[in-house]
């Protein structure tokens, strides 16, 4: 070999090493900091596996791990045999036309986006009146594995000379001897590829798999993503490196098999390759109906499918976890935890009747839309004793008057968050203020249309539901003015964003900002001179409750003083509970920035429900103004 190879050679080494230690750099870091006793994600104190014991001490979420791990044994198994099928027929179909057709219908599932096919499947399970939880996420996991299976089959069908079925027919082969003797063991590294390949898809589906749990029902990748939302923790590190080896181990059985599989052997050897693929799918069966059998078992015996169960459809990091352990404790209800990560992402589940819900926490506009669409139970205020404690001037308004289906959770305002230190001199008591030329590229906004359509409506003096079409297109060319000073628009990450000082300014709700300030004192935050919005979240009982008597119970736990301001001081929203203010600290309470005078929020709007047209045209000029910048 020559000089000039061998330095390519090393060349191409060196360049391969660097490119997989920045894939798996990520990976490693997370790994590395989940042994950290120290609690955080920085400064590594010592070696632990206390979040690996906290992994495992969560009956919950060793559910969910065999949950996740039954789904994808069961997915991978059955999606394989229907895409060998699949392969077969097509290799069978004479017309080549036909065939290509076939083929880039089987391709477009695979190039399409996951939050079109999760949604799809949303609404044809709601047709077909399918209850989301087991059934849902395996029917889904099945349909977006085929067409990887069909890919990883069709070469070794296509490569498979016509010759060797020929000679099997003229020594007398059935057509069934010709499958298993002939097809299935020459196409058996393809079979076993395509097995893992829908294995590895369905543990890390996360946005097909959001759209269709529910009832109770999770996956590992839905609850890591519920868990991250909630903020930093170890034990997520933990779990997701449980979740890496596990991938590995796999990827490496693959590897062994494969290997085994394509070595070139003698005619004896197909008969063995048969044998593994049935070996393959009975071990899998038995091991997936095992899975199935233990968490069944689990689920029972700490009664997570018994009728003394509650399920909480929430946001994020958005209750104290201990108050629903003393929930529970004091009345024996088992509690179930779900997160979403918007209204309309929880309007669509409930609307299409999927689910079985007994509490929801959803914003002032969506609880007025709820109950035009008859998706609310009236409240039974005498279960509720409680509601005395709210503050009045919380009560009775416009989106639910007389409180007939909703109580006060949290409320708050929208203003601007900025640091005075990185943008000096500047103040910022106006929405005027953003399209300051001397920001630069310093501005975070929200991914929220209503908010950020809003802010450019009041920056011209116009109503947060203004309805005009042309004030509408005044406002959307407004902000188009202020790309230059974006930065990004961005989700919950905003928050981390603002805190490690990586833009100076914000637009944000003042729940955040209270997070975010405490996380970094140099921030302040303000209300537009202008006008703003204030929100409300109210908590709701859905038509599809279950347990509507648990959930009277949980609306007056939670509206207990004592309850309630535990849990403000918790999430760092402003509590509507008068009562709880008693029990706040008045350094909370007297900050006028999150609980401001009645003179101030009296400026201030609530959304209202502008209909499915109005929001529509709504989200298109915010996605224009997203295009925009990104032309820009």
């Amino acid at each position: 070999m020559s000089s000039n190879s061998k330095k390519t050679g090393k060349g191409i080494t060196i360049y391969l090493m660097v490119v997989f230690f920045i894939l798996y750099a990520p990976i490693l870091y997370l790994a590395y900091y989940s042994f950290n006793s120290g609690g955080a994600m920085h400064s590594f104190e010592g070696f632990t596996l206390e979040w690996y014991g906290e992994v495992f001490q969560d009956t919950r979420l060793v559910i969910i791990l065999m949950n996740t791990l039954a789904i994808a044994l069961f997915s991978a198994a059955i999606s394989t045999m229907i895409g060998v099928a699949g392969a077969i027929a097509i290799t069978h179909v004479r017309s080549k036309q036909f065939r290509s057709a076939l083929l880039t219908l089987n391709n477009v599932l695979i190039v399409s986006p996951d939050v079109i096919i999760g949604a799809s499947f949303l609404i044809l399970f709601a047709a077909m009146g399918v209850k989301l939880g087991f059934a849902s996420v395996l029917i889904s996991h099945i349909a977006f594995s085929v067409p990887i299976v069909v890919l990883m089959v069709l070469p070794k069908l296509q490569e498979m000379s016509p010759t060797l079925i020929y000679a099997a027919r003229d020594l007398g082969a059935t057509r069934w001897d010709v499958l298993t003797r002939v097809i299935v063991p020459y196409i058996a590294p393809g079979i076993f590829a395509g097995f893992f390949m829908a294995l590895t898809y369905s543990l890390d589906d996360f946005a097909v798999t959001f759209f269709v749990t529910g009832n109770g029902f999770s996956t590992l990748s839905v609850e890591i993503y519920s868990r991250a939302r909630q903020g930093i923790s170890l034990t997520i590190n933990a779990l997701s490196t449980l979740i890496f080896m596990v991938t590995l181990v796999l990827a490496v059985g693959y590897y062994v098999m494969n290997t085994r599989a394509t070595t070139p052997g003698r005619p004896a050897r197909v008969g063995g390759r048969m044998k593994k693929v049935m070996q393959m799918f009975i071990t899998v069966f038995i091991a997936a109906f095992a899975l199935v059998g233990v968490t069944s078992y689990l689920n029972s015996s700490n009664g997570y499918s018994g009728a003394d169960t509650l399920t909480v459809y929430n946001w994020g990091d958005y209750i104290d976890p201990d108050l629903i352990h003393k929930f529970q404790r004091e009345t024996g209800i088992r509690v179930i935890y779900e997160t979403f990560d918007s209204n309309e992402a929880m309007l669509t589940k409930i609307a299409h009747g999927g689910t079985a819900f007994d509490i929801v926490i959803p914003s002032d506009y969506a609880i007025n839309k709820m109950k035009a669409e008859g998706m609310l139970i009236p409240l039974d205020h005498s279960k509720i004793p409680n509601l005395d404690n709210i503050d009045p001037r919380f009560l009775d308004l416009p989106f639910d008057e007389g409180n007939t289906y909703s109580v006060p959770y949290f409320w708050g305002t929208m203003g601007i968050i900025y640091n005075p230190e990185l943008v000096p001199g500047k103040e910022f008591s106006s929405w005027a203020d953003l399209w300051d030329e001397e920001l630069g590229s310093e501005i975070l906004l929200v991914d929220s249309a209503r908010e950020v359509i809003g802010m450019g409506l009041n920056s011209l003096g116009y109503s947060l539901n203004d309805i005009d079409t042309e004030h509408l297109q005044e406002a959307y060319s407004k902000l188009c003015e202020l790309t230059p000073n974006v930065k990004a628009i961005v989700g919950d990450e905003i928050k981390m964003l603002l805190a490690n000082e990586e833009a100076a300014v914000g637009v944000v709700w003042s729940g955040d900002a209270a997070i975010i300030m405490d996380e970094n004192d140099k921030l302040d935050y303000v209300i537009p001179s202008e006008g703003s919005m204030v929100w409300f979240d109210n908590i709701v009982i859905p038509t599809t409750a279950r347990n509507i008597e648990g959930a009277h119970l949980f609306i007056n736990f939670m509206l207990d003083p004592e309850i309630a301001a535990q849990n403000t001081e918790y999430v760092g929203y402003a509590t509507p509970n008068a009562a709880a203010l008693e029990h706040l600290p008045e350094e909370i309470t007297d900050d006028e920035r999150f609980y401001p005078d009645p003179d101030v929020t009296d400026n201030l709007e609530v959304l209202a429900n502008l209909g499915k047209r109005m929001l529509g045209y709504y989200n298109e000029l915010f996605l224009q103004f997203k295009m925009h910048r990104k032309r820009d």
